[in-house]
């Protein structure tokens, strides 16, 4: 959904990653092509994760998650149960997420490897998993 009101900094630059990723995708399709290549590539990946997919929904699998969650979240929400537990973590939060955006602003993106790009995308997926068991278990502003 569009609007007229002018996009803050930050809007910017969730546009940016929106966009980087948009011609990422473009350009993999013109590599490729050939639609049809392309969707057989897209049903093949499709089938071979629906195994991982199929696994996360077993009763048995969801069950054994559940209860594991539980002791996990109440000893989250204990660890973060002050309020000044949880300015210090959005403090050191914002002190990555800064440090993250030095660290792409100076990045030698000729030598960055596939499994450099992984290594880090997996890191920033643990900062954001820290986050958002903290805000949903104790929320921001308890």
């Amino acid at each position: 959904m569009e609007t007229n009101a002018s996009p803050t900094p930050s809007d910017e630059g969730q546009d940016d990653f929106g966009e980087a990723i948009a011609a990422f995708r473009s350009r993999l399709s013109a590599i490729l092509g050939s639609p049809d290549t392309e969707r057989q590539i897209v049903e093949l990946y499709a089938a071979y994760s629906s195994v991982f997919s199929d696994a996360v929904q077993s009763p048995r699998l969801a069950s054994r998650a559940a209860e594991r969650y539980e002791p996990y979240a109440r000893a989250v929400a204990d660890a973060f149960a002050d309020v000044a537990s949880r300015d210090d973590l959005e403090r050191a939060f914002s002190v990555y997420v800064d440090a993250l955006q030095q660290a792409w602003s100076m990045l030698d993106t000729a030598s960055l490897e596939a499994t450099d790009l992984a290594a880090i995308a997996e890191e920033m997926q643990w900062v954001a998993g820290v986050m958002g068991i903290v805000q949903s278990t104790v929320g921001p502003d308890e």
